[in-house]
């Protein structure tokens, strides 16, 4: 008999998961939102731990119209000149290519994996649909309304603020809380900047690549401006960061959370130009003030297991959000192998556990490392490390060697 897989959240991890287990598993999906909320949201970044596993699962880059980036650029914030560019060999070295795509994009796409094909595999996607309660050991999963669920595997990706985590951690000391940062992002579209400047700037035009640009403040006041071209170069993401103190309205715990572009212009107005000026065409502002908590002391109970930000939340400054609910749901094909039985669950997530926790907390703290302006050697050190991921098969064989 297939196992029985409910999965609470439709974002990365769960989609990914879905896409990953409906194979050989009977897989119902919990999503308390609508549809049209849960696809929201502007830019991500997907190293090549991420691409690699999305390759495996068949992921179609041309569809989700990602742009492939080359790099690094850092910019002068008095005047914006270029300072330093970085040129990367990212499949030399990390063996795939680093990705900039639109959230909607990534998760359209994600979608299309977990549910479309065999309608003999076809997870079954619940929206509006919240969860009150699980037992972890039992397996069941109670909806709002009284519904219960029964399950093999519970996986809570249910997000940074789910109230769920204390059933596997067994205390809440692990709230998310604020880092001390937020961070506004928006889009501005190609055709807003040539009204702007008559012509893309160098850090945007198609022919000069895709790199991510950094542009920070020396003056003690810590605001960055990171920008990074996506879908097919149409838009350009920008993430403007700032200490809490200068936001005047709420932000927020939610990164749906609209932004006011009078406090964006007011933040960053003495950024040179263009940068201002494109500012001012900004297309879906978010506001967000970052949380995060430290690592946790284990990510499974029973039948139950936590992934994506639900584990390990984390600021977005190296990247690794998405890419790590990834390799949380690339893991789970142990569940899959060799013929796993519903007795033989909470001994298999032990094993994940075993492998994806220690590496999912040193990202954790490499992205900490990260918010508090490390020199470049050691950002290149911890990126390296984020990077350079070969599956959950390859992670148990080290933890056995």
């Amino acid at each position: 008999m297939p196992l029985k897989v409910v999965i609470i959240g439709s974002g990365v991890a769960g989609l990914a998961t879905a896409a990953i287990l409906r194979k050989k598993a009977n897989v119902t999906i919990l999503e308390r939102s609508t549809e049209e909320r849960i696809a929201g949201g502007q830019g991500v970044g997907l190293g090549p731990n991420a691409t690699k596993i999305l390759d495996s699962m068949g992921y179609d880059r041309v569809q989700s119209h990602a742009v492939t980036s080359k790099g690094f650029k850092a910019y002068d914030v008095s005047n914006g000149n270029l300072v330093k560019k970085i040129p990367m060999d990212v499949v030399g070295e990390y063996g795939a290519d680093w990705l900039m795509t639109l959230r909607k994009d990534f998760r359209a796409e994600l979608l299309r994996l977990a549910t479309e094909h065999d309608e003999s595999t076809r997870p079954t996607l619940r929206y509006n649909c919240k969860v009150e309660n699980i037992d972890v050991h039992e397996g069941a999963v109670t909806l709002q309304g009284g519904e219960v669920l029964s399950a093999d595997v519970i996986v809570v990706a249910s997000g940074i603020h789910t109230d769920l985590k204390e059933k596997i951690v067994g205390n809440d000391r692990f709230k998310a809380t604020p880092t001390g940062q937020t961070i506004f992002r928006f889009l501005v579209s190609a055709s807003n900047a040539t009204k702007v400047v008559g012509k893309l700037p160098e850090w945007w035009d198609p022919k000069e690549g895709g790199y991510l640009s950094i542009m920070r403040t020396d003056d003690g006041t810590n605001r960055a401006l990171i920008t990074y071209p996506c879908c097919d170069f149409k838009y350009v993401n920008f993430s403007c960061a700032f200490p809490n103190h200068y936001l005047k309205s709420s932000a927020g715990e939610s990164w749906f959370t609209d932004g006011n572009l009078d406090e964006v212009l007011e933040i960053f107005k003495d950024f040179p130009a263009p940068y201002a000026d494109f500012m001012k065409h900004a297309e879906e502002i978010k506001v967000w003030e970052l949380r995060d908590h430290d690592p946790l002391p284990t990510y499974v109970q029973g039948r139950a297991v936590l992934i994506g930000d639900a584990a390990h939340a984390m600021a977005p400054f190296q990247g690794q959000g998405g890419a790590q609910a990834l390799e949380d749901a690339e893991g789970l094909r142990i569940l899959i192998e060799n013929n796993i039985s519903r007795g033989d669950i909470p001994e298999a997530l032990k094993r994940w556990d075993k492998a994806r926790r220690p590496r999912a907390s040193q990202v954790q703290e490499n992205t900490r490392q990260a918010s508090r302006k490390l020199n470049e050697v050691d950002s290149m050190k911890n990126m390296a490390y984020n990077w350079t991921y070969d599956g959950i098969f390859e992670a148990l064989k080290d933890l056995e060697t």
